[in-house]
């Protein structure tokens, strides 16, 4: 929960023993006043709270700070527009009252596998990249991949029997490659026993796969995480840039 945070006597009851409530001007404070470095550490908790399977709660001062309260730090409005507008399209409607929402929600990992899965168009959705160089975010999740490059994503709680294949939108300028799908249980062990492997097309276009998974060797029982290797070798420059558009269950 993110909310700006204001005078102590009225705000601490809240905070109290609520570790994963943090405030701006919190932050704000850590950081020595530095906007910059303030916001970034607010992506990281937005990253690895969602990386977490947790729902991110928003409130609406934190986004729109009010002309009327006194800000202890210099915050200017057009920084935090610019910083929120990636994550708004993600953003519902938490807390109305009188058609005012006080507070937006972006929803758990859990929700999006039992909904239309991800798309990838503005930040990663708590999905944690490693091997991969200039990442952007546009139509799809860029990046020049390095050798081994992996995708891995929020803790899940789902049921193998609810999917029956999974599909996966990729584009990539490699040549000569294959994707693998990783799916842990629920010890979260990855392994090549656990996982779907197929050829990928190089010719830069997105291509949406459709990977059965009924009957797959290890899917079965609750998947806790799944790890997405897009191509198995890039060369970490953009003569090997892939994107990843989507991913969705087929119920």
């Amino acid at each position: 929960v993110f909310e700006p945070g204001g005078v102590l006597e009225l705000y601490l009851p809240y905070y109290e023993g609520r570790p994963n409530v943090r405030t701006l001007n919190g932050v704000l404070f850590e950081t020595g006043g530095d906007v910059d470095r303030a916001l970034g550490r607010v992506a990281e908790y937005v990253s690895t709270s969602l990386h977490a399977g947790l729902a991110v709660v928003v409130g609406r001062n934190a986004m729109e700070l009010p002309e009327d309260v006194f800000q202890r730090f210099d915050v200017p409005q057009e920084r935090l527009e610019v910083f929120w507008r990636p994550y708004r399209p993600a953003m519902a409607p938490a807390v109305v009252h009188e058609n005012k929402t006080y507070f937006y929600r972006i929803p758990p990992a859990q929700e999006l596998v039992e909904s239309g899965g991800w798309r990838w168009t503005s930040f990663d959705w708590g999905w944690q990249a490693a091997n991969v160089a200039n990442s952007s975010f546009a139509e799809a999740w860029c990046f020049d991949p390095q050798p081994d490059p992996m995708l891995l994503s929020p803790l899940l709680r789902l049921d193998a029997r609810s999917a029956r294949a999974v599909e996966i939108t990729l584009s990539t300028a490699a040549q000569g490659q294959t994707a693998q799908l990783f799916y842990a249980g629920q010890d979260g062990g990855l392994s090549d026993e656990r996982s779907a492997q197929w050829i990928i097309e190089g010719n830069g276009a997105p291509h949406t796969y459709t990977i059965p998974l009924e009957g797959a060797p290890g899917w079965e029982g609750t998947i806790s995480r799944l790890r997405l290797d897009p191509i198995a070798v890039g060369d970490g420059t953009p003569a090997t840039r892939t994107c990843v558009h989507g991913l969705r269950f087929v119920r």
